[in-house]
């Protein structure tokens, strides 16, 4: 995974795509003991686009699925929807031990596919730093947040479907 970033330097961050055959599926992000999580996913592309995310216990068995999907439509940004509820985000709460979530973006003709898998760039971390400098600050509430930015095959834009991945404590 990338270096944080810090909040002043986002502008300024690029996230280097990966080759096909260098993209690792599913994307594993891992989930800080004690952290809450909340999900959310865009397309921008006029394929449909999904998105099955997988929600792991420490020793990687499946607590829970979701799966994110819209059309899109090209240069408009569409928010992806949760299959099973139709919800905008998938929001879980914190927990003692470590999590990870797997994340994988793939892009079909239609809600039936058959469909393939984004070249997939690298996540990128943005993390809210002191703004002082001073490593003993104490913050009451913390954030990480990631994007994973992915390529439908068509244009290289890198903008295709966003996800983004939010922590808290």
């Amino acid at each position: 995974m990338s270096s944080p970033i810090a909040e002043n330097e986002v502008t300024n961050a690029i996230a280097a795509p990966v080759s096909t055959a260098e993209a690792k599926r599913p994307i594993v992000i891992p989930i800080k003991p004690g952290f809450s999580c909340t999900i959310r996913a865009n397309t921008n592309t006029f394929y449909y686009s999904k998105a099955p995310i997988r929600l792991l216990n420490a020793q990687g068995r499946e607590i829970a699925k979701k799966t994110f999907a819209a059309q899109g439509i090209n240069s408009v940004v569409v928010p992806m929807k949760i299959v099973s509820s139709g919800a905008y985000e998938w929001t879980f709460s914190a927990a003692p031990e470590a999590r990870s979530i797997n994340v994988d973006i793939l892009h079909g003709k239609g809600e039936k596919g058959p469909f393939e898998p984004s070249k997939v760039a690298k996540p990128i971390q943005i993390q809210k730093k002191p703004e002082d400098g001073k490593i003993h600050q104490e913050f009451y509430f913390t954030i990480v947040r990631l994007m994973i930015l992915s390529e439908d095959w068509t244009n290289n834009t890198w903008d295709d479907a966003v996800i983004t991945v939010v922590q808290w404590k």
